[in-house]
């Protein structure tokens, strides 16, 4: 599904599985006609990969002075420019024990900029990389996974006003996706 234009030719969160340093560069090789921001842990070790990746993509680091709206922001201005964000939980939790990536915040930025979340997992195995690329998932009442979830609030006119628990069950299905077929 990489290949195809539609994948490539809108914007997207890229939610990535985390073994290695490596992964990033795998992804930029994979997603290269995208415009890609790598969200990176500040604590992540200084290696010469992360530093080449710099050169060919946005790099930025996350610390504790990064806060919600400094990211709605930052995706709403690289919606405008056709760019595409990649989250990894993984090395976030890895690397940053004090800020986590919280799967609310994931959904609600997804939400308010109408970008789909495209989950992505590598595998490293004998030097070798597998990567699955899930399908592009609209955080919507059209969606299939989450219709349970709308249905059952039609008195909300605007999907974006989900309380709270909703939110964290969107969530929560799709940080799944990246543990299930992180398993596989």
């Amino acid at each position: 599904e990489a290949g195809q234009t539609a994948l490539l030719s809108t914007p997207a969160i890229f939610l990535s599985s985390f073994e290695t340093p490596l992964d990033f560069w795998v992804l930029s090789y994979l997603f290269q006609e995208k415009e890609l921001t790598f969200l990176s842990p500040r604590e992540l070790p200084a290696e010469k990969t992360l530093k080449r990746l710099q050169m060919v993509n946005h790099v930025l680091y996350l610390d504790e002075k990064v806060d919600f709206r400094f990211m709605r922001k930052l995706l709403a201005t690289l919606r405008d420019f056709n760019r595409s964000i990649v989250i990894s939980p993984q090395a976030a939790e890895k690397y940053m024990s004090k800020i986590p990536v919280d799967p609310v915040v994931v959904v609600r930025i997804a939400m308010m900029t109408n970008v789909p979340i495209i989950p992505v997992v590598t595998r490293w195995q004998g030097g070798k990389c597998r990567v699955w690329v899930g399908s592009r998932t609209f955080i919507s009442p059209r969606a299939e996974e989450f219709k349970d979830i709308f249905l059952k609030r039609k008195g909300i006119r605007k999907y974006r006003d989900l309380p709270a628990e909703d939110l964290i069950t969107i969530g929560r299905r799709i940080f799944s996706k990246l543990q299930t077929q992180g398993m596989n």
